[in-house]
């Protein structure tokens, strides 16, 4: 009976230490720009603490987000938080830097030798003067969101967790 207690008390310890995070409550909320539900835009909760970890989320279609700090979804730890909010949009379609890629009237057949030569000469040109100006990607959601100085956005999170909704203006 005593082997059991001890047993069943060490499992209990092992057990109740399998998480050495500090704790977390659930955080909510839809971001929104000018009452449309914005879509795949980036959350920061930057602790005000330094002590806290900073906790981030991605919106869903209907603007929904669920912070995260540790794990997905375990919320944000309590404290007060600056809030930023951004979604860099990348440039359509993208490009090749070696340049474009050859027509089918373009493809002969090529040797080893041949093809490597070709590779080398490719590589070398576009290394020496690219094809096309690279695009940066620009930010969907008004620039003074994406600091969070900037933002006028803040929330104290609760031992309960809650839903902060974000409610952006692009005036």
């Amino acid at each position: 009976m005593l082997r059991q207690t001890l047993a069943c008390a060490a499992l209990a310890l092992f057990v109740g230490c399998g998480s050495s995070n500090p704790p977390t409550a659930q955080v909510t909320g839809t971001v929104t720009l000018d009452g449309n539900p914005v879509e795949g835009a980036t959350v920061l909760f930057i602790p005000d603490d330094a002590s806290n970890k900073a906790a981030t989320a991605s919106t869903q279609a209907d603007g929904t987000y669920a912070l995260t700090t540790f794990e997905a979804g375990d919320g944000a730890m309590p404290g007060s938080y600056k809030v930023k909010v951004h979604k860099f949009d990348l440039p359509e379609g993208g490009h090749n830097p070696y340049g474009e890629s050859p027509t089918a009237e373009d493809v002969k057949p090529m040797t080893q030798e041949e093809e490597l030569a070709a590779m080398e000469a490719a590589y070398s040109a576009a290394a020496a003067k690219p094809s096309q100006k690279e695009e940066k990607a620009k930010n969907a959601l008004p620039q003074k969101y994406a600091d969070q100085n900037t933002s006028g956005l803040s929330y104290t999170v609760t031992d309960s967790g809650g839903t902060y909704d974000i409610a952006l203006t692009s005036k």
